[in-house]
């Protein structure tokens, strides 16, 4: 046959017999001396004699480890063999017991040495037998193990016994030997047995069954990766092909031999070979097997997976080869990588009729070239060679075919078939990504054209190969196909797989939001929401009542799966509590086997769990692994348990594969606490190990006692995170408590049994652990809101009699904490809590310990409002350890709370003044949070009697014993930082009677933080500068004061003074008079903390008598401390004269004193400042003073960005041209209403402001050239109008008279043609903003921000979100700017992003922003600053942490009165962008449906006013309500609601990805959501709203909360509380809207009501700045004088009705945040008023209600 002849090589038969080294000149005459030799033997020599010599030789040659000896032999034997065949037959056998099998145990040793070099070469090195002929050409010899198998494999029929060795040595070779001549020389032997024994009638040498396992074990093969490998995988590669076309001898042409129907696996290997012709010939055999049209064949590829062979490569790549050879006619685009093919269109016979002609130049050039085949054979060689490109093929491929079948029957074949696959259990080596592939497929077809998948088969499929979210998608997509079947069986039965498979995902929003929208129950719904909301022992309740009454003949209409789930749901309620005893006792009633594993080992019962091991084992998994794991280690069994480790990892690690995915979700948790399970298992091994080692008492045991130390420690360090679940704390605790119990009881039976003596340290040794994860688990527990559980922890789970000290403190504080935070504690539950710290003996605790035991005491004794004996216990606590910040902050509570019920009694707000900076002082994390109400109260004492002045500088007297007072003294023993998150309130106090506190604490922050405080300094003052109207600038004198001369000194007195000497005395003596200083301020706090401690307790008594004696003891240490203050201020004075005389010694000092001198020398006191404005200009000159460079470069940074980033007069002529639009489409409908005076005032704002236009009087002055920025500080010298701009000059005429209603001879009288004409402006506009580049050069615009590199300006926005002291080497500063200026144009405005390159390389974006309303900005900066604040209650609440829930907001910098600089993210877009996008592919614009629904308003208004008889205002607006929602409608139906969704899903194309982000979106959607409703922010208008393409989050733009200008509250008045829209609500889904927003909005809801007392002190702080400027205007003035109250002075004194107003608007914000709806029924508050919004917000009949501006359809 073909294959023989090619197989044919050196190292074979013939070469041996025939390739002799001989020239063939030469070889005539050799063969002459041979016959004369043989003529002269047979006459002269016996031929037995040479036979006998030759068996001698040949024996001493094959018993010799000679190599060359051994070649000879073999090389004689087979001449022999060839001329004396009876001969060589006798030396066959020994020749494969002696020789063979040292040669193939050679021959794989080779192999072993070549593996542990790490060599690769399959081939070995040359053989030394090499010969030289004539022609000087090296002739390479066959080895020994080739020409003793070449010999053989003639014989084998005559080997007997031997053969079957010989057979076993040739399959060892094939699977083991590295030498390619060997293999080829093996696929010979077996071609010879295979191929010939077929055609002949010989006797075969191999059964049937032998030859197929020998030529499928020759597939590995396929992995020879090298030349030689090539050559051997070919030689087998024609073997095949030879079986499978019939061109063996004797074989029929196109007929296969019978071997070949059991051959598929190598036929697989040859069709996915690397060599391109053996590729295309098996690609010919698998092409006429599969059929001719593309069902056919499509129908094949997904049958041929049931071959074994086909599933262990990734199949699909054949598919997509066949169905590539189907091409016919019709084009489509199918994406190969990052190629675009334009390919044609696989149809079947059916479809080719209907095939659109015309191809365009793609066919054009087939046409032309004539050779479509080779785009074709390109792609499949593509295919073969990139999986990537194989599967992009088969998701085009796939649907196109599908949608072009019109036969149901076919159809239903090609589905028969797909589902059969799919249901395999086995999909070969690369199951995951050939099933991904299939199920994508099936997403990429249309919906309406999909096949429907059956639900059992998506369950199976999505418990492995990560396919889970592929089948959630094909869930989803079916239910949104089925929208009008809502509440028939087969959406109910696929929404409870969607929750069956969110189970399986552990994504419990997600479950619970599936199963709340087909429960049947109320009580299951309740039940449901409660549990979501974390009420897990109110939720067991209700669940335990649903199978209370599901028991009963009420719960017969209920279905199965839904009592189902109350048992679920009812156990795992149990699991969170720890209701173990229960759940055994249940498990055993139910026989639920699973559960009472678990239950044994958590109570423990040891001894049972190892029977029920052994009777009723749980699945093979890692949990089964885990607890045999548990049970060797009781049994002390290390070894074993080792083992059962390492089977548990192997098996978690296979979990791992077929559930994680990327990005991980929360699926990946229980495999990783698996893992962590193990990680146990395997360090108490160790333990265990370590105790057996103690336990002999050699000389390693003090080592062993380290070790056992060790992982202790170890233990203690690596914990959960502290928001897991107190489930998943309490499988790692308790655990370790046993091992910990294992410890102690060893080592008190070593001592009482061996009598051996341990140190006490080492008995506590497992005690004291023991004891620290009680008391961790317990606070875990507590901080979960699960306080019984905390309670049930510190009582029964420490087993041993004694505890140590420190534990016994911590076990007390979290008992009595968990009493005290009990829900719905009762006063005999707070009394249990307060038994507990007074039956502790306190004289075993440390000073601080008693000091936290009274203020919780005092904590018990303020909840049961028992106030007086609160005020003793905190006194108490102080006294005993007076720096206890916790306890300075229950102080302060109590106080303020005090005198809040006393109507602002001014004694109790000085002691909590004085017991809050003491908090601060002392480190107390949440005081700091609490300035906000230091400053409200601060502001409250300046309102009852005008304020002291107080001065700048160091060394300022208290002033009186007021708030300010206390402010005074605290001043400079509090740190600076903690005053950095409230810059903005600071400044806003520069306008209020409390300006001279706030210009102390900003000149303070101005020294050490000047970066944080110069931009909203800067703004202030530029707002200030026109109000106040300043006659000097200190900033501006400080600046360009003259620097005095520096006189050298004379050359007599250079050896006499030294420069440093005073200096650094002057300095000591500062330093030493600032800390003597602080102790007095210290002292004197005491002492007013000490008297009113006294004021607390009764006269004559004990505690009254140590409160008596504590004041005594801190009066004589403040009389102390200020005679060394006296003492240290004489020498600071002195020190200060002696510098000063060397000054003048040098010539330094000046000897007139300017304003400079004046204002900061260290003997001035005071500086008046009688505005504002100056108390700003005071700060800033502090700043330009001790920070004189980063003054200049912040000032110089400034004014470029102000001058030079502004926008082009057209841009700002399209922005305020939408906005006007926007304002019109908010008006009334009316068909007759005219332009609002509104709309006419802003127009001739703008036509003033951009061409200058006069209102029509010759007399009026022309218009100035443009302003430039004047320096900070001056004011202007005229006014600031602009003339028109080069740019719009040729509009101006053609805008005056058509907008301009000044000018305008036609001016719109009616509102409809005041939109068409505005609409026609802004095109104009539009256009010639369009035309502008998008990007300019940053040296074009601004030289000096081209030359900032390496700077020391920090990065913007630093310090807004400070929670701890700011370093200076963590914080980010300005390497350079990007040279590329970006021009962002958004409907509101355009803007220039700069791209700020950090010291860390990072790179980070902002926009500068102009606008005309002042106010607008501050508004929503104020805002922000606020929903910072909330985030950090997000951040500490349990519920909302674990959601991950926070509010992404912009870094808002005002750099002037009217510009900002805005944090940007690059990677965002609006929705309005989606939704113009969408009606640009339609022809239309954003403003056609605002107008279509303007109109069609108008019409039905009309009809309905013509039926009407009445025509009175009420009956007016109630028709223009009832006509909108037919308009509404209407527009909705043209209008899709899946936009947002087929944008998401283009961009995510992984499905898992997918999931992940709309997750996160609608978590983010609903935190926003909630806040917007909170602080009543309204005009969530498309462009208002952006979505991330990187974090999925959902950014709002323009926070601006509303103020209704009837009544000044916090109120939107707006139909619906936020946006929820009808894409919005497609996009989430009912899954997503009832589970994932809703509980995202419940732990929301549940973090502001964490803490309200901190919520309202933060409101009270920023929105008194809000609502300061909204009185400012003329509807706030109106509304306040109406209310009776007086205009404000300058100075910004409030009167009552501001504060009354400002106290109730914060109350009604409160109201939304904290008190939930009443419900006459028995449901959850919290729970009704989140369902009560969600219903509002998505109601159609109040989105219609809206503004059309709002777009309600989209």
């Amino acid at each position: 046959p073909r294959f023989a002849e090619s197989s044919t090589t050196k190292g074979g038969l013939e070469l041996a017999s025939a390739d002799e080294p001989s020239s063939s000149a030469g070889d005539e005459g050799n063969k002459e001396s041979d016959q004369k030799r043989e003529g002269s033997s047979s006459i002269n020599v016996p031929i037995s004699s040479v036979y006998a010599a030759l068996d001698v030789a040949l024996d001493t040659a094959v018993r010799s480890n000679d190599r060359n000896l051994l070649w000879n032999a073999l090389y004689v034997g087979l001449k022999l063999e060839s001329r004396f065949p009876s001969y060589a037959k006798v030396m066959m056998e020994p020749l494969v017991k002696t020789v063979l099998l040292r040669l193939v145990k050679e021959a794989i040793a080779a192999r072993e040495v070549s593996r542990s070099n790490g060599g690769t070469d399959r081939s070995p090195p040359r053989d030394p037998v090499t010969y030289t002929g004539s022609n000087t050409r090296e002739v390479e010899w066959p080895p020994p193990v080739v020409m003793c198998l070449s010999l053989l494999s003639r014989w084998t029929l005559d080997l007997g016994d031997t053969k079957k060795q010989f057979l076993q040595v040739l399959w060892n070779l094939v699977d083991k030997c590295q030498d390619y001549r060997v293999l080829r020389e093996i696929i010979r032997i077996v071609s010879e047995w295979v191929v010939i024994d077929e055609a002949s009638n010989v006797t075969e040498v191999l059964a049937t069954k032998e030859k197929i396992q020998f030529l499928l074990k020759m597939t590995m093969f396929e992995k020879l990766a090298s030349p030689e490998g090539d050559i051997v995988l070919r030689s087998y590669l024609d073997l095949v092909l030879c079986l499978f076309n019939g061109t063996y001898e004797g074989g029929t042409p196109g007929q296969p031999s019978g071997l070949a129907s059991k051959l598929e696996k190598a036929f697989i290997v040859g069709l996915q070979c690397r060599f391109p012709d053996l590729r295309e010939e098996f690609f010919r055999l698998f092409e006429k097997e599969a059929g001719v049209t593309a069902l056919d064949r499509l129908t094949f590829s997904l049958a041929k997976h049931g071959w074994e062979p086909p599933a262990e490569s990734f199949w699909i790549t054949h598919g997509v080869e066949l169905l590539l050879g189907t091409c016919s006619a019709t084009p489509t685009s199918l994406r190969c990588g990052r190629t675009l093919f334009k390919l044609i269109q696989v149809t079947d016979e059916e479809a080719n009729s209907n095939a659109p002609s015309g191809l365009g130049g793609f066919n054009e050039y087939l046409r032309r070239k004539n050779h479509p085949e080779e785009l074709l054979l390109f792609l499949r060689r593509v295919v073969n060679q990139d999986e990537l490109s194989a599967r992009h093929l088969w998701l085009q491929l796939f649907p196109v075919i599908w949608c072009s079948l019109k036969d149901d029957e076919k159809k239903a074949k090609i589905e028969a078939a797909l589902f059969k696959c799919l249901s395999k259990d086995h999909h070969g080596a690369k199951p995951t990504l050939i099933l991904q592939t299939l199920l994508r497929g099936l997403l990429a077809i249309p919906v309406e054209k999909a096949p429907e998948v059956p639900l059992p088969l998506l369950v199976f499929l999505s418990k492995g190969w990560n396919t889970s979210h592929l089948c959630i998608e094909l869930i989803e997509r079916s239910l949104r196909s089925q929208r009008s079947l809502d509440g028939s069986k087969e959406r109910e039965d696929a929404i409870d797989t969607l929750a069956m498979l969110y189970h399986h995902l552990n994504e419990r929003d997600m479950y619970f939001g599936s199963w709340l929208s087909i429960a049947k129950a109320p009580q299951t719904k309740k039940a449901l929401l409660v549990e979501q909301r974390g009420q897990i022992e109110e939720a067991q309740d209700q669940y335990f009542e649903c199978l209370s009454k599901g028991l009963t003949d009420q719960g017969d209409d209920i279905p199965s799966r839904e009592k189902h789930l109350w048992e679920e749901r009812w156990i795992h309620c149990a699991k969170a509590l720890g209701q173990w005893d229960v759940l055994a006792e249940f498990s055993r009633t139910v026989v639920h086997g699973e559960l009472l594993h678990e239950c044994l080992w958590r109570i423990p019962e040891w001894s049972a769990l190892k029977e029920l091991l052994a009777k009723q084992p749980i699945e093979d998994g890692p949990q089964l692994k885990i607890y045999q794991g548990f049970i060797h280690l009781q049994e002390n069994k290390a070894d074993t348990c080792e083992q059962v480790v390492r089977q548990g990892v192997e098996k978690a690690l296979d979990s791992w594969n077929k559930i994680c995915s990327f990005p991980p979700t929360q699926a990946c948790l229980p495999v990783i606490h698996q893992f962590q399970g193990f990680v146990e298992l395997q360090e108490s091994i160790r333990l265990l190990a370590e105790l057996n080692a103690c336990m002999k008492g050699d000389s390693s045991s003090e080592k062993s006692v380290e070790n056992i130390r060790h992982i202790l420690a170890i233990w203690k360090e690596r914990l959960p995170n502290r928001w897991e679940e107190p489930l998943i704390w309490s499988n790692i605790l308790r655990w370790r408590n046993h091992m910990n119990s294992v410890i102690v009881n060893m080592l008190q039976g070593l001592r009482e049994d061996n009598g051996r003596e341990f140190a006490q340290t080492l008995l506590a040794l497992g005690a004291k652990e023991a004891a620290w994860n009680t008391n961790t688990l317990s606070r875990v527990s507590r901080k979960h809101g699960m306080s019984p559980l905390a309670i049930e922890n510190t009582q029964k789970t420490y087993t041993f009699h004694t505890m140590d000290v420190e534990e016994y403190f911590r076990k007390t504080v979290e008992t009595s904490k968990a009493f005290l935070n009990r829900a719905n504690s009762t006063n005999y539950s707070m009394q249990a809590g307060l038994n507990i710290i007074n039956g502790c003996n306190l004289e075993s605790f440390s000073v601080g310990q008693k000091a936290k035991l009274f203020a919780i005491k005092g904590d018990f004794y303020r909840r049961m409002g028992y106030f007086e004996d609160a005020n003793q216990a905190y006194s108490r606590a102080l006294a005993t350890a007076g720096d206890s910040g916790s306890s300075w902050l229950a102080w302060f509570l109590h106080c303020d709370r005090v005198q809040q019920e006393n109507g602002g009694d001014t004694g109790w707000t000085e002691s909590a003044m004085n017991c809050l900076f003491m908090a601060i002082r002392f480190g107390n994390r949440k005081a700091r949070h609490l300035l906000g109400r230091a400053l409200y109260l601060l502001a409250m004492d300046g309102k009852r009697r005008p304020m002291p002045e107080i001065p700048d500088g160091e060394g300022s007297a208290p002033a009186e014993k007021r708030v300010c007072g206390v402010f005074d003294v605290f001043l400079d023993l509090i740190p600076v930082w903690v005053w950095l998150p409230w810059i903005s309130q600071l400044i806003g106090a520069l306008s209020r009677t409390e300006a001279s506190r706030a210009r102390a604490i900003l000149v303070r922050i101005s020294q050490h933080y000047p970066q944080a405080i110069f931009f909203p300094l800067r703004a202030f003052l530029e707002e200030r500068r026109s109000i106040d109207k300043p006659s000097k600038n200190l900033t501006g004198e400080v600046i360009h004061a003259n620097r005095p001369p520096v006189k050298p000194y004379p050359p007599s007195l250079s050896q006499q003074i030294s420069p440093q000497n005073t200096q650094t005395a002057l300095n000591q003596a500062t330093v030493a008079l600032n800390a003597v200083r602080q102790r007095a301020a210290s002292a004197a706090a005491q002492v007013s903390v000490a008297h009113q401690a006294l004021q607390g307790f009764t006269a004559g008594t004990n505690q009254f008598n140590q409160a008596r004696a504590s004041l005594e003891r801190h009066e004589t240490l403040a009389a102390q401390a200020q005679r060394a203050l006296q003492e240290h201020t004489e020498k600071f004075q002195q020190a200060q004269a002696k510098h000063h005389q060397q000054q003048e010694r040098q010539g330094g000092a000046a000897a007139d004193v300017d304003v400079k001198s004046v204002l900061f020398a260290q003997q001035s006191h005071r500086v008046v400042a009688t505005n504002p404005y100056e108390h700003g200009d005071v700060v800033m000159a502090w700043l330009a003073k001790s920070n004189c460079p980063i003054y200049v470069d912040l000032e110089r940074f400034a004014a470029e960005m102000s001058s030079k980033m502004k926008p082009h007069p057209e841009e700002q002529l399209l922005g305020l041209t939408n906005a006007l639009l926007h304002q019109s489409f908010r008006l009334p409908i009316h068909a007759s209403m005219e332009a609002a005076p509104s709309l006419r005032s802003a127009l001739e704002e703008v036509s003033k402001m951009c061409f200058g236009t006069n209102r029509g009087d010759p007399s009026s002055p022309p218009p100035l050239p443009l302003p430039t920025t004047a320096p900070t500080g001056l004011p202007p010298s005229q006014p600031l109008v602009p003339r028109v701009a080069a740019s719009v000059a040729d509009l101006k005429e053609d805008f005056e008279a058509e907008l301009a209603p000044q000018t305008a001879k036609d001016f719109p009288k009616s509102i409809a043609e005041f939109i068409v004409r505005l609409r026609r402006w802004k095109g104009i506009f539009q256009r010639r903003v369009e035309a502008m580049q998008r990007v300019q050069n940053l040296e074009s615009i601004s030289r000096h921000l081209v030359e900032i590199r390496n700077s020391d300006l920090e990065l913007f926005g630093q310090y807004l979100d400070i929670d701890s002291e700011p370093s200076s080497e963590l914080l980010l500063r300005i390497q350079c700017i990007s040279s590329d200026v970006q021009i962002i144009r958004r409907p509101v405005g355009a803007g220039r992003k700069l791209e700020v390159i950090c010291s860390d390389g990072s790179r980070h974006f902002f926009l500068f922003e102009t606008s005309v309303n002042a106010a607008s900005q501050r508004t929503e900066e104020r805002t922000v600053q606020l929903i910072r604040l909330l985030n950090m209650a997000f951040v500490k609440n349990v519920g909302s942490h674990q959601r991950r829930l926070c509010v992404e907001v912009p870094t808002m910098i005002p750099t002037g009165q009217h510009t900002r600089l805005v944090s940007d993210n690059s990677l965002s877009i609006s929705t309005s962008e989606l939704l113009e996008s969408f009606l640009a592919r339609r022809g239309q614009t954003i403003e056609d449906p605002l107008l279509k629904f303007r109109k069609q308003c108008v019409e039905e208004t009309s009809n309905s006013a013509n039926l009407s008889t009445t025509q009175d205002a009420s009956s007016s607006g109630s028709r223009e309500g009832a006509s909108r929602r037919p308009v509404f409608d209407g527009i909705c139906r043209d209008i899709p609601d899946t936009i947002l969704r087929d944008w998401l899903v283009s961009l995510f194309l992984d499905p898992s990805v997918l999931f992940v982000a709309r997750h996160r979106l609608a978590r983010s959607f609903a935190v926003s959501s909630m806040v917007v409703y909170l602080l009543a922010i309204g005009s969530r208008r498309p462009h208002n709203m952006f979505i991330s393409y990187t974090t999925g989050q959902v950014i709002h733009a323009h926070w601006r909360p509303t103020i209704q200008p009837r009544t000044g509250f916090f109120e939107n008045e707006e139909p619906v509380p936020f946006r929820l829209s009808r894409n919005w609500t497609c996009l989430m889904d009912f899954p997503g809207l009832r589970g994932v927003m809703i509980g995202s909005m419940m732990a929301a809801l549940e973090a502001f009501q964490a803490d309200p007392y901190l919520l309202e002190s933060q409101f009270l702080a920023v929105m008194r700045d809000e609502l300061m400027s909204w009185s400012s205007t003329k509807d706030g003035a109106k509304q306040l004088s109406a209310s009776g109250a007086a205009m404000a002075p300058p100075r910004g004194v409030e009167g009552d009705a501001f504060e009354t107003r400002l106290i109730e608007s914060v109350k009604r914000v409160m109201t939304r945040a904290t008190n939930p709806v009443s419900t006459d029924d028995d449901s959850d508050p919290i729970v009704q008023k989140i369902e009560d919004l969600v219903h509002l917000a998505e109601s159609p009949s109040l989105l219609c209600q809206m503004d059309p501006s709002w777009h309600p359809w989209f």
